[in-house]
């Protein structure tokens, strides 16, 4: 695992990493592939570093079944991955981003941020409902993370996070997660700062009985360099927000990825730095 020295240097205690069930169980009656996760999994493990993992991208053979089809495909692999990681891992985020298509759940056909699949929030809760009871069965003690929303505006594709969450509740979704996951790159609709936001949200959340709903910001980052250090200096003045930040991201994915505080081939940028001095013990 290249990133371990650069997790241990910083003093990470969290890393959210994201795995395609694509990937895994590429199709029905498959040998269901689990390597990545579990070397990901016995590193963190030794490290004393936590796993929020992140299932991400459903096969096309499932999509390809019915509603009650992919309830059942999607239970029974949760319950699966659930049971193999039962003690080495515990917080589960059923997929990403699920009202912004084409980034870890609805597919878009023609790439990011082009036409493709609408946004359909009963589609998601079929799969989340699923995943819940799966890998609740094999661990009661697990924590299922909702799949963190985007800022993203409504548009033909995309829905925002209030009118997602506000369908999600109404469809009887309050159960079947744990924590809230929201990706504050943009304002929830109040403007502000991340105090804001986390307000914002939990008033949302209130008006459905569901005040006590622990709320994370999961992802956020920037690909400006002159902002990025102004970014993690507002958050570092504002880190009461929410329990739990993660950084996105440790190292670019490629050579034209700028979100990383290090570069696709490992060069620390101004950040990494700060970064650092944020996470030392006080």
């Amino acid at each position: 695992m290249k990133d371990l020295p650069y997790l241990l240097d910083l003093g990470v205690k969290w890393v959210r990493t994201d795995f395609y069930w694509s990937d895994i169980e590429t199709s029905e009656g498959a040998i269901r592939r689990w390597d990545a996760i579990d070397n990901t999994a016995r590193v963190l493990n030794q490290n004393n570093i936590h796993l929020l993992l992140s299932v991400t991208y459903v096969p096309d053979w499932v999509w390809a079944k019915d509603k009650q089809g992919r309830w059942d495909a999607t239970y029974a692999f949760a319950k699966e991955l659930a049971a193999r990681n039962r003690g080495k891992v515990r917080y589960y985020e059923i997929f990403n981003e699920p009202n912004l298509p084409g980034f870890g759940f609805f597919r878009v056909r023609e790439g990011p941020f082009k036409a493709g699949d609408s946004v359909d929030v009963s589609t998601y809760l079929n799969f989340l409902a699923a995943a819940n009871k799966g890998i609740h069965e094999a661990d009661p003690s697990a924590v299922i993370v909702l799949g963190g929303l985007s800022g993203v505006s409504d548009s033909r594709t995309y829905m925002n996070a209030r009118t997602f969450m506000k369908q999600l509740y109404e469809l009887g979704g309050k159960d079947c997660f744990d924590v809230l996951a929201y990706h504050p790159y943009e304002s929830f609709g109040t403007g502000g700062g991340f105090i804001e936001k986390a307000a914002a949200i939990r008033a949302f959340t209130a008006l459905y009985g569901d005040s006590a709903k622990t709320i994370w910001f999961n992802e956020l980052g920037t690909t400006d360099e002159g902002t990025r250090v102004d970014s993690l200096n507002q958050v570092k003045s504002e880190l009461s927000a929410v329990p739990a930040w993660f950084w996105f991201s440790l190292r670019d994915f490629n050579d034209t990825e700028e979100f990383g505080l290090l570069s696709a081939d490992y060069q620390k940028r101004p950040a990494y730095e700060l970064f650092k001095q944020m996470l030392a013990p006080r």
